[in-house]
């Protein structure tokens, strides 16, 4: 994992890589920002990566109306300005 401090406008300062450092031996100013970046964490921009669950219709649509699409079909029932969600 590795800090960098940022401007305001987002201009890298300089890394915090020293861990005996206290915060305020660095430039820090109002409105700076800490990055973080690790490069272990979990890669968001690929979705194709997470693990999916897949259900039949017949069987989502036999849950409790207190699932997503029996509350959305209740809804559009009893307000058609909703009938674009689908």
């Amino acid at each position: 994992m590795t800090l960098s401090l940022e401007s305001r406008k987002g201009e890298k300062l300089c890394n915090m890589d020293d861990d005996e450092r206290l915060l305020g031996s660095y430039p820090v100013e109002d409105c700076c920002g800490i990055r973080v970046i690790d490069p272990e964490s979990f890669d968001w921009s690929d979705l194709n990566k997470v693990e999916k669950q897949e259900m039949d219709d017949d069987t989502y649509n036999s849950f409790k109306p207190t699932s997503v699409k029996p509350t959305v079909r209740e809804y559009k029932v009893n307000d058609p300005r909703l009938l674009f969600i689908e």
